[in-house]
């Protein structure tokens, strides 16, 4: 931990962006907590998780009803429950393969079974409203608070996974662009990871969250976190210490041993992308910057195609009734699936990058068609990406989002557009289709590093607290 630069966040400070009534009541922040104390009630949550009490008519003749008790589940059967719920149903959400080794974990923290609770109401809401509600999250944040304030409590896995289910509930189930105001989940996610110290690569849980928030870290400082190369350095110690146990998350993944190197590649592309966007908003771009975009970009196209070559049994070709694609991709291996998801956002943002700098001449016009055949890659895996249902199929919606400059006519842009509405969910969310095609312009720029004037007038209406 010597090499991580303490953080300047205190707990104080963290705890009063978490209250009600504090001086981020201009955001959207302000209001995701409360000032009722009230729990979630069981009567929020569907019978199918709690059992049900016979009707008296149900009880056998020769006993009294009395006599048969109807058994109340614990708050530990519930939130087990609602994790098997979750794993059962298909719509697993993004980010998070961390879930399967939670149930083992539930036991040892009241924090980590109330976050759970409030994780599993909002996924119900967004699968049956695509909406958010924040009405249940006061009694998880206090326990959360209370657990960063203990002595014993702060650096423990259980409180690492309840900040990490905050997160992802604001993230993944919030309508429209959700990259902007989610730092304070960002602090207490640092301050924990900073406490615990080096990831027990023998603990699976350990190993499985150590990845997750790295990659939340690294999306979330690329899209709106640190805007300058001053602090790059902090950032960097951070991530590559968490990196160590890349490997054994993957392994615990069923990523087959041939598409490590590729992953690794990935990873290491990833990692540089916040720098990339730090060094681009600083306006100090210049040639060598360019060529090494070029170089990792190189690196990637060769993996690419070795894996298009070696992955033809997980990856088949078949007809689609899609009327924009010629075939589309099913995958019979989900780790496989996972390899090109990871492989095709990357490269599409490296492109998306190298287009926005890259001066018209021999160079930009060989760098565009490489640009829509990685797109075209990625709506052929729309289809497999549908049938996990939302929100799993969240997992693509970034590269989706960075394949719109690509789309030449008003059926592939449509196609797109539909695509992330069906990830998002968002059968109410947004009210007019320009709306729809300006956020995916504006989650497109984000991630390239460009702001444009609807992105600036959104975060002049937020309050921003600096990451380092």
């Amino acid at each position: 931990m010597d090499d991580v630069a303490i953080p300047e966040i205190s707990l104080a400070t963290l705890a009063s962006w978490l209250s009600p009534g504090n001086a981020m009541d201009t955001s959207p922040t302000a209001n995701l907590y409360p000032a009722t104390e009230e729990s979630t009630s069981l009567a929020a949550i569907p019978a199918s998780s709690l059992g049900t009490t016979p009707a008296p008519s149900e009880y056998p003749t020769t006993r009294e009803p009395t006599h048969e008790i109807a058994i109340i589940p614990t708050s530990l059967d519930t939130a087990r429950q609602q994790i098997a719920d979750i794993l059962q149903s298909g719509h697993a959400p993004f980010r998070m393969s961390y879930l399967q080794y939670l149930p083992n974990r539930l036991a040892n923290s009241d924090c980590l079974r109330d976050c759970v609770n409030y994780f599993w109401v909002q996924w119900q809401n967004f699968l049956e409203r695509g909406k958010h509600q924040n009405n249940e999250v006061a009694q998880p944040i206090g326990q959360i608070l209370a657990a960063l304030k203990g002595e014993s409590d702060a650096a423990t896995l259980e409180t690492l996974a309840s900040v990490a289910l905050l997160e992802r509930a604001s993230t993944l189930f919030s309508n429209g662009i959700n990259f902007l105001w989610f730092e304070p989940h960002l602090q207490a996610l640092r301050l924990v990871v900073l406490a615990r110290g080096k990831t027990n690569a023998d603990d699976k849980l350990d190993v499985a969250l150590t990845q997750e928030i790295r990659w939340v870290f690294t999306f979330h400082w690329a899209t709106q976190g640190f805007r300058d190369k001053v602090n790059q350095i902090p950032f960097m110690r951070l991530i590559n210490r968490m990196a160590d146990t890349q490997d054994h998350h993957w392994v615990d993944e069923n990523i087959e041993e041939f598409a490590l190197p590729a992953m690794r590649c990935i990873a290491s592309c990833f990692d540089a992308w916040p720098t990339w966007n730090a060094t681009i908003r600083e306006s100090s771009t210049d040639a060598e910057f360019i060529k090494m975009l070029y170089e990792a970009e190189s690196r990637l196209r060769v993996h690419s195609h070795y894996l298009n070559e070696i992955a033809r049994k997980s990856r088949t070709e078949e007809p689609t009734d899609e009327p924009v694609l010629e075939f589309q991709y099913n995958f019979s291996d989900p780790g496989i699936f996972k390899v090109f998801r990871e492989l095709l956002t990357i490269r599409l943002i490296l492109l998306r990058i190298i287009n926005d700098l890259e001066q018209p001449g021999a160079k930009y016009e060989e760098n565009l068609p490489i640009y829509r055949e990685v797109s075209i890659q990625v709506w052929r895996m729309g289809p497999y990406v549908r049938s996990l249902g939302s929100p799993a199929a969240m997992s693509f919606m970034e590269a989706f989002q960075l394949s719109w400059n690509a789309a030449v006519n008003d059926k592939e842009r449509c196609y797109i557009k539909d695509m992330v509405c069906f990830m998002r969910n968002m059968r109410n969310s947004w009210d007019s289709d320009q709306r729809i095609e300006d956020e995916i312009k504006d989650a497109g720029s984000l991630m390239t590093g460009q702001e444009t004037e609807r992105i600036k007038q959104k975060r002049g209406s937020l309050i921003f607290h600096p990451i380092y």
